[in-house]
């Protein structure tokens, strides 16, 4: 539009240019060329013949015009018609045509007026511009004629009055942009498809009763807004429209839309209908698609009635600021058959959300559904049903559906009435401390989950926590359950004995209601669960289904936990004070499947019992860690493999001197005495930050734990500052160094096949003495055939001892300097063994092969020198010994090659 009235413009002044100065240069008139071109679109300049008002008065005055002569705006001496030019109203002006006229390039800019007067027409000439313009306003109350092909735009207001009447030749049009209004009082317009086009910003109000809408295009943000309507609704509401508005102040009766009303890509508003109501839907069946949100801001408007099962689908939306809404209307009909509406959010402030209004008497009839896709908020209002003739004649269902997270939020208002509710599988209900109410039901399907922040949580049947629905309560045992209150929780009775997933993020914690199984993940995310006498029970044996456990996130009372034969489970116990952490890690086992654990807060040591003989390191234990002890409770005996315990001990008040007088003891029961079971590992003992951290390994069957201590491990005869094995062709190279030694004797280079069971193979002299760092060196010369464990032990003059840190090495076959294996292990039998066994084993000469028999402390309990020749021969060993049973190895050793073998005497 603006390019075609831009060119004519152009096109007028350079023919008046030429006229008046015809002697003007080639070059002059490509100068004034560019200039035109170049000048913005929207600038106007008046040309010859052109109109504009100079006064509000009658069109057909000359009064109120002037026209350009080309130099200067003069005195109209005649009023303007469609053979003249662009004719403008301007601002403040306001201008009647009083008589018949046909007029072309109207302009009436903002802030001026045009009229048309009660039987009088103004016809559109097809000119070379758009033919009419409307900023400001114009209000037809005549006829205003569109002859074909012809344009209107407005930006502005316009009003077709009562009486008037707008037509409409073939392939002219209207637009109506942005901010723009077209006011229809009258229904006289032409309403045919491919004239009328409504823009982004721009709004139809259609204020008649009756009649038909016009079929236009409705672009997005367009706007119907439909007011006229006092007892029969528009025609032509099959169309898409955009936004569409509903405010009839002067509607007296139910009208009904048939079910005609199916697309509004934009939002739906509902504003008033006066005393009446608006029915979508009488018994057609259908689908009402809304692209946006709906806004209920007031009247009473209804979905179905009279046996019409329809639909409601909101993409955006749902927000109520007053009115009544039901999804079905029985106050003068009733059998409705269920009906279904789907939101994002629900957002009730004031007004009646009526889920069914049902009168009629068929079971299932009445049933209404609302799927909500996001969130739930009543801030005021109220939400219900009001069936007459039962919750079997008429009730409604919500439904939480989406895959994620759901806020139901319900500060204020009323919820009343037969409202079932569900959590949908994959939907995450976040209820704060708001809750449901009314006698509908309460249901969270399999996959579904709640987030609660009630101090209560859920309970079965009591209008407590975050379900106080008085009907059935139904809480899946597949469903997952958060507890994220700012205050101290219970989880309520109306928690399932058996879940899928549990979290607890509550830093003042939650207390069990009752025994609890989790069958999927244990989230500890903030706070500790109180069982009290009741267990928390993970059925899920894999190591991963508890996460979270920290120094303030863990288990206070008894937790249980499935276990697989192997695998390392943390038991994440402890006080009110302090996280008291226990692990095990089996190896092989079997006779049981889970493991029940608690920590018990009383100081473990028993005069009854006392604990002198025992000894870490040649080292007596004098005393055990003051804070408690942890008991670990498998639901039938260990028939075999083994495990290793780590306890961490935390609040204790007695530590010892240095962290490497820490040692794990165990004990039967509460009248037994502590013993120094399995295979301790000194440098697996350790304190920080005030945590007390020991390990035991080897074990077989399961007690009570504390942490012994000695005091005379703290003053440590080195230190230690590294020690080293490494690989050098046939042979290992064996280093170490110490920054202090105080009566030092001599140190032993300790090997094994297992890392359990270790052997001595070298001996070094220590210095006693010393302040400054010093370095020593071996060579393990007869390394073992494969993975082998190397430790180094320190032995002072009183014979206490330590160990360092075990390092591992893997070795090829033994072999002689030609690269032929003189030594091979055939075979030892039986073994396990009762009291003799043979050793069969093969020699490449004949020489002398040397055997020892060493056991589980490395040392040796047998040895003899066997001749044996070229080829195969055979040992056997006879037990006069009086061994016990037990783990033992057997060595054979042949020049530079040993071979270690693991034997089991029965």
């Amino acid at each position: 539009m603006i390019n075609k009235q831009y060119n004519r413009l152009r096109l007028r002044t350079i023919q008046r240019g030429v006229i008046q100065y015809g002697s003007i240069s080639i070059l002059a008139l490509a100068l004034i060329l560019y200039f035109y071109v170049s000048i913005p679109k929207n600038v106007y300049s008046a040309a010859i013949g052109d109109y504009r008002s100079i006064a509000t008065g009658n069109w057909n005055a000359t009064s109120t015009w002037e026209t350009y002569n080309g130099t200067s705006w003069v005195s109209a001496s005649s009023t303007p018609t469609s053979t003249d030019g662009v004719v403008e109203i301007q601002n403040g002006h306001t201008v009647t045509i009083i008589a018949a006229v046909t007029v072309d390039q109207i302009k009436v800019n903002a802030g001026g007026t045009l009229n048309i007067l009660i039987g009088k027409t103004v016809t559109l000439a097809n000119g070379a511009s758009d033919d009419l313009t409307v900023n400001g306003s114009m209000n037809i109350n005549g006829t205003l004629a569109a002859q074909a092909t012809s344009t209107i735009i407005n930006n502005g207001t316009m009003i077709l009055t009562s009486g008037g009447a707008n037509t409409f030749a073939a392939g002219s049009t209207i637009s109506i942009n942005n901010g723009a209004l077209y006011k229809a009082q009258d229904n006289s317009f032409t309403a045919t498809s491919n004239i009328w086009t409504i823009n982004s910003g721009g709004t139809f109000q259609y204020d008649v009763n009756g009649g038909s809408l016009p079929l236009a295009t409705w672009n997005t943000g367009s706007t119907c807004l439909v007011t006229g309507i006092t007892s029969t609704p528009p025609g032509n509401l099959t169309q898409p429209f955009y936004n569409f508005t509903y405010n009839c102040t002067g509607q007296t009766a139910t009208e009904k839309l048939s079910g005609l009303l199916t697309t509004v890509n934009g939002d739906f508003t509902m504003i008033s209908s006066g005393i009446g109501r608006l029915r979508l839907s009488q018994q057609e069946n259908f689908t009402l698609t809304i692209g946006g949100n709906f806004y209920m801001q007031g009247g009473l408007l209804y979905v179905s009635c009279k046996g019409s099962a329809d639909s409601i689908l909101v993409s955006g939306n749902y927000l109520q600021t007053g009115g009544t809404f039901g999804l079905t209307d029985g106050t003068t009909e009733g059998g409705v058959t269920p009906t279904f509406m789907t939101v994002t959010d629900f957002n009730i402030t004031n007004g009646t959300f009526d889920m069914t209004s049902n009168v009629g008497n068929s079971i299932g009839n009445g049933v209404t559904t609302l799927n909500i896709n996001r969130d739930f908020s009543q801030t005021g209002g109220t939400f219900t049903e009001t069936a007459t003739t039962g919750a079997n004649y008429g009730y409604g269902k919500v439904y939480f559906v989406k895959s994620g997270t759901q806020i139901f939020s319900k500060p204020s208002g009323t919820m009343s009435n037969t409202i079932n509710i569900t959590v949908n599988n994959g939907s995450i209900l976040d209820m704060n401390t708001y809750y449901p109410t009314g006698t509908g039901t309460f249901t969270v399907l399999s996959g579904g989950a709640l987030i609660m922040a009630s101090p209560l949580g859920i309970t079965a049947t009591s209008l407590n926590g975050n379900v106080q629905v008085t009907g059935a309560r139904s809480f899946s045992t597949s469903g997952n359950y958060t507890y994220n209150a700012t205050s101290a929780q219970v989880t309520g009775d109306g928690l399932p004995s058996t879940v899928n997933n549990l979290t607890i993020d509550n830093v003042n914690h939650v207390t069990l209601s009752n025994t609890v199984s989790v069958a999927g993940i244990l989230t500890l995310a903030n706070g500790q669960v109180i069982t009290n006498a009741n267990e928390l029970i993970l059925t899920n044996s894999a190591i991963t289904s508890i996460n979270g456990h920290s120094l303030t996130n863990y288990v206070r009372g008894n937790l249980r936990r499935y276990v697989n034969a192997s695998g390392s489970y943390d038991f994440p116990v402890g006080t009110s004070a302090n996280y008291e952490f226990i692990n095990i890690t089996l190896t092989g086992m079997t006779g049981f499947t889970n493991v029940l654990s608690s920590f018990t807060n009383s100081s473990p040591f028993d005069s009854s019992f006392p604990i002198s003989g025992i000894q870490i390191n040649g080292t007596d234990i004098d005393s055990l860690l003051d804070y408690g002890y942890w008991t670990m409770t498998p639901n039938s005996p260990m028939t075999s493999g083994n495990y290793s315990v780590t306890v961490k001990e935390k609040g204790f008040t007695n530590a010892a001197n240095s962290p490497a007088g820490y040692c794990v003891l165990k004990r039967a029961n509460n009248t037994s005495a502590w013993q120094s079971i399995g295979t301790y590992n000194i440098p697996t003992q350790f304190e920080s930050n005030g945590v007390a951290t020991a390990v035991r390994s080897g074990l077989t069957s399961f007690s009570q734990f504390s942490i012994g201590k000695t005091t005379k491990v703290g003053g440590l005869p080195i230190k230690l500052i590294y020690f080293n094995a490494v690989k050098r062709e046939n042979a290992v190279m064996l280093s170490w160094a110490t920054g202090s030694e105080i009566n030092n004797d001599y140190f032993t280079i300790e090997r094994s096949v297992d890392g359990i069971i270790f052997e001595p193979v070298l001996i070094k002299k220590g210095a006693g003495n010393s302040t400054i760092t010093l370095t020593y060196t071996d060579v393990d010369a007869n390394p073992m055939e494969g993975v082998s464990y190397y430790r180094l032990k320190q032995t002072d003059y009183d014979n206490h001892f330590t160990y360092s840190e075990v390092k591992s090495i893997k070795f090829s076959p033994s072999q002689n300097n030609d690269g032929i294996q003189n030594l091979k292990l055939i075979s030892i039998s039986p073994n396990p063994f009762n009291e003799n066994f043979i050793c069969s084993f093969k020699t490449n000469t004949n020489s002398s092969v040397g055997f020892q028999l060493l056991n589980s402390s490395g040392q040796i309990v047998a040895k003899d020198n066997i001749a044996s020749t070229d080829g195969i021969n055979q040992f056997q060993f006879i037990n006069d010994k009086n061994l016990q049973p037990g783990i033992y190895l057997a060595v054979l050793i042949c020049n530079n090659e040993r071979i270690v073998t693991k034997l089991l005497k029965k």
